[in-house]
């Protein structure tokens, strides 16, 4: 029974095919990148011992007699994982070890996934009479981190900006603000602060905490990082924060009111006193520890009508001022100009009757999912005491919002409403002032568990998906729906889709396809509201279950039963190509280059070189740079090596016709003797037999009709020659050769069928031949003096053999021997020096016959 404490230990003692089973996996993946979620590689099918195959279901308590399961084991300590008393085995790397370790279950003692990092193993267990019995060896995988290898200190989440400029708001400065407000980037992706890493941050040369002090420009301090748990690893990254630099701060004067003596511009020249906000923080939330009027300069550029200023009677109106920061300033730097307004009186902006979310800090939300939302409404901004004003609206690029026509505000975005006051009474006097209310249009109840949906294939994601490299753009299976409300989301107005393929690093690349095996991590970012989704999609690479090697020859069954086929023994090691099938015998087109065979093994699974005669099997491993496809462990069918031809009378290798004479038989233009195991190489050819070579180059029953030239069973074939046995085997192709031109009888009416047949007579033949298929035959030609014998050819046959000798038919061995009787061997080489491959299609037509062509 199994062990209670680690579900792993096995006592049988009954055999069971499951020892030797194989497993179909739903991915090849053997690295899984923690989420926090169940991982790992899921079984689909087994096949047992006996070939049978089986449905496979993570194990539980409902298991029935003779049903296989599987369950997860974390390699490392705890018991030794056996069954039928021997150790269940898996890979480490090349190194097959003893499975020791802890079954995966969950707090309640359920089998459950692995959700923690580590190194895990699938066991694969079959319940039968009462016993629990175990496949021999164990898949595994592992679970794992990204590094934090490559980490980047960044400002906030924008990854191209890495100075940390001092702020000017209060309590924005300390090692706890910083902390907050540094990003951490591995590439172009923002990391999560708590999820994927902590950090804090100390001085650099005497390693003291800085969280609760004011970070100073110029002195180094330092990042420590840490990641948790997503990424892992520590990091330890030095940096130095600069002073603000005034010359590209954004700068707003004050607006001041001659209520009482002293409020004059003359009497607030100062940082302080002048300056409203800069970089958009309010003056009553400067950060006095940095801001320190005893450290500017403030200039006066120009008054109102540019006279010079009087200090007893200051004209109203538009001052521009100069602020320097000084010399050893140790947080600013620059000088910028500003202006500030100086009015009789100051007036102020009423924005609160502008919409219903008003909050006191002119801060405004609109909520579009909302079936009638409330508009912020710019007819209802009031101004008190009651002026003409102006009013801007700018998106939150700074860009100016046409509002012709409009006074609401309705379309998604974060707009800034500035009203501005500078009106001249009748009576003299100015009045001034502005203000600013921030106002966001959004779709404000989407959340990204139930209301933003990611389909693959029409199946709904919930978080993760994946599948298997095919060359295609997978991502047009992918749709995405956005729901706020009743409301269905517009992609690409309302959200967009990013694509981001994940290094082992963790480092993110974006990519407009998902194509390539690798992790991809798919993010739906709204435009429109403030929310986001992460899906994950894994291409697998392509997994074949087995190889066949390109054999030499069809196996003769009657010789090796259960072979498809083998490769000829020569003396040398052998290096065949494969072809590769998935667990359903569907053949893979695999790209050239991109697997190497490891080693073979022969029948008792030594590693031994492909060379000897008997039967191995190929061990293969993905070439160098592949992704997209895993040869890792994937293992051929028997590979047999013989030195026993199909032929008794032609050796597998070791004659110049060996080859030629199985390739001639393989493509189907010769045979051998009917019922015998011999080919008679050396015999002559006759002219029926050239024939049948002919006919079968030119496709023969794979493209003619039986009964093509075929009278009655009496009558046999119409071949036109009374000399040919009409129902003789090669009656019809010598009907078809005369038919089509290729071969010609004699003048006496007679083809002589039986009549041994010349090397330039067979060359004239294939010209022939050669003519029908609608080669320009006569346009060859080949200079023969280089041949001794080339004298001997006759008159009639000179542009046929020139033609045979041009293409490399003929003439290669280094002599023509023209009227030289030419061996079947010989006959068998011509045919397939001219024809290395069948034909695809019928090219050559029979006409006025009274069957036509298949």
């Amino acid at each position: 029974a199994m062990a209670e404490d680690t579900g792993i230990e096995v006592l049988a003692t009954d055999q069971s095919n499951v020892a030797g089973a194989t497993v179909e996996y739903e991915s090849s993946s053997t690295t899984f990148y923690y989420t926090g979620k169940g991982l790992g590689r899921v079984p689909v099918s087994v096949t047992d011992g006996a070939g049978v195959k089986h449905d496979v279901d993570l194990r539980d308590g409902d298991i029935k007699d003779g049903e296989f399961c599987y369950y997860y084991v974390e390699i490392g300590s705890g018991s030794i994982v056996r069954s039928n008393g021997t150790t269940v085995k898996y890979y480490d790397g090349k190194v097959k070890k003893d499975l020791r370790g802890t079954s995966v279950k969950d707090v309640d003692g359920n089998y459950t996934m692995p959700t923690d990092k580590g190194d895990y193993a699938v066991v694969i267990a079959q319940y039968k009479g009462g016993q629990w019995y175990l496949r021999g060896i164990a898949d595994t995988f592992s679970i794992v981190g990204f590094s934090l290898n490559d980490a980047k200190l960044v400002d906030g989440k924008d990854v191209t900006d890495t100075v940390f400029e001092v702020s000017p708001l209060a309590g924005n400065n300390t090692g706890q603000a910083w902390v907050g407000r540094l990003g951490v980037a591995v590439g172009n992706h923002v990391l999560t602060i708590t999820d994927d890493y902590s950090i804090r941050i100390v001085r650099k040369n005497d390693g003291v905490d800085m969280w609760s002090t004011v970070l100073q420009p110029g002195v180094t301090y330092q990042a420590v990082i840490d990641g948790t748990p997503e990424y892992e690893g520590h990091k330890v990254i030095d940096f130095q924060i600069s002073k603000l630099d005034l010359t590209d701060a954004s700068i707003i004067g004050k607006t001041l009111e001659d209520f009482w003596y002293g409020q004059d511009p003359a009497s607030h020249d100062t940082f302080t006193g002048l300056i409203q906000k800069i970089n958009n923080v309010d003056n009553a939330d400067f950060d006095s520890a940095v801001i320190n009027d005893s450290q500017f300069t403030i200039d006066l550029v120009s008054t109102p009508d540019g006279s010079e200023y009087d200090v007893y009677n200051p004209v109203k109106g538009v001052y521009t001022y100069k602020v320097t920061a000084k010399s050893g300033n140790p947080y600013f730097t620059g000088s910028k100009e500003f202006t500030v307004i100086y009015a009789d009186m100051t007036v102020s902006v009423d924005f609160s009757g502008c919409g219903d979310d008003y909050d006191h800090d002119n801060v405004f939300y609109v909520n579009n999912s909302e079936d009638k939302p409330t508009y912020f409404d710019l007819s209802h901004i009031k101004v008190r005491p009651e002026r003409d004003y102006t009013v801007t609206v700018t998106d939150d690029e700074g860009n100016v919002v046409d509002m012709a026509g409009k006074t609401q505000l309705t379309e998604p975005g974060t707009y800034y409403v500035k009203v501005d006051i500078l009106s001249w009474g009748d009576d003299g006097k100015l009045t001034a002032g502005s203000d600013v209310a921030k106002v966001i249009v959004e779709y404000g109840s989407v959340y990204a568990n139930t209301d933003i949906f990611m389909t693959y294939k029409g199946q709904n994601v919930v978080s993760s998906a994946s599948d298997t490299y095919n060359g295609t753009d997978l991502s047009k299976n992918m749709a995405f729906t956005v729901k706020a409300g009743s409301k269905v989301l517009a992609q690409g107005t309302d959200y967009t889709v990013t694509f981001e393929k994940q290094a082992a690093d963790g480092s993110r690349t974006v990519v407009d396809q998902i194509v390539d095996a690798g992790n991809y991590i798919i993010t739906v970012d709204g435009v429109t509201f403030n929310e986001s989704a992460e899906f994950t999609f894994r291409v697998d690479a392509v997994k074949p279950a087995y190889a066949i090697a390109n054999w030499d020859i069809d196996a003769d069954e009657s010789v090796y039963p259960n072979v498809d086929g083998y490769l000829m023994y020569t003396g040398d090691a052998l290096n065949p190509t494969f072809r590769f099938f998935d667990a359903d015998g569907n053949e893979i087109e695999v790209p050239e280059g991109s697997y190497v065979v490891d080693h073979y093994e022969d029948e008792d699974g030594e590693e031994v070189e492909l060379k000897e005669v008997g039967t191995y099997k190929a061990f293969f491993e993905t070439a160098k740079d592949v992704e997209n496809y895993d040869f890792d462990g994937v293992v051929s069918t028997d590979i047999v090596v013989t030195d026993k031809g199909v032929f008794m009378d032609v050796p597998m290798a070791g004659q110049w016709y060996s080859q030629v004479v199985y390739d001639a038989v393989n493509l189907g233009y010769m045979n051998g003797y009917s019922g015998t195991k011999f080919f008679g190489p050396n015999d002559s050819i006759t002219r029926g037999q050239v024939a049948c070579v002919l006919f079968n180059m030119a496709g023969g029953s794979d493209f003619y009709s039986e009964n093509l030239f075929w009278n009655n069973d009496i009558q046999g074939y119409e071949t036109g020659f009374g000399d040919v046995n009409a129902k003789a085997y090669y009656a019809q192709a010598i009907a078809w050769a005369k038919a089509t031109g290729v071969v010609n009888g004699y003048g006496d009416g007679t083809f002589k069928p039986d009549q041994a047949v010349t090397r330039e007579e067979f060359a004239a033949m294939l010209s022939n031949y050669a003519e029908k298929l609608g080669e320009d035959v006569d346009g060859a030609e080949a200079d023969l003096s280089a041949f001794g014998d080339a004298s001997q050819v006759s008159d009639w046959a000179t542009e046929a053999v020139e033609w045979a000798v041009a293409n490399e038919v003929m003439g290669n061995g280094g002599f023509i021997a023209p009227t030289a009787t030419i061996t079947r061997a010989e006959a068998a080489a011509m045919s397939v020096n001219y024809q290395p491959e069948k034909l695809a299609d019928v090219v050559i037509s029979v006409p006025d016959t009274n069957v036509t062509p298949r």
